[in-house]
């Protein structure tokens, strides 16, 4: 979720209105224990993901509350900052 609003704010998707109230939505979640993770070795296994359409790889981000779209064209480099990030 946290890379998804990452990558939903990078692709301009959400409106600059909104970055306050999803940062705090998304910090009353508790982030699960995770292992350090490589970026460009979580893109490679995304691409195994069931929303890759003919080798693009396809992302649900968020626009506002209670909505989303997908995107297919976001550049790698948006996505691995995104998952750095998030």
């Amino acid at each position: 979720m946290r890379c998804a609003y990452e990558l939903g704010k990078r692709l301009a998707a959400i409106p600059e209105d909104l970055f306050e109230k999803y940062e705090a939505m998304i910090k009353t979640f508790p982030r699960p224990p995770l292992p350090p993770l490589d970026a460009n070795e979580l893109i490679a296994a995304m691409r195994f993901d069931k929303k890759v359409l003919s080798g693009t790889l396809a992302f649900v981000v968020p626009t506002a509350a209670g909505f989303s779209i997908i995107k297919s064209d976001a550049l790698l480099n948006e996505v691995r900052k995104a998952i750095e990030a998030g």
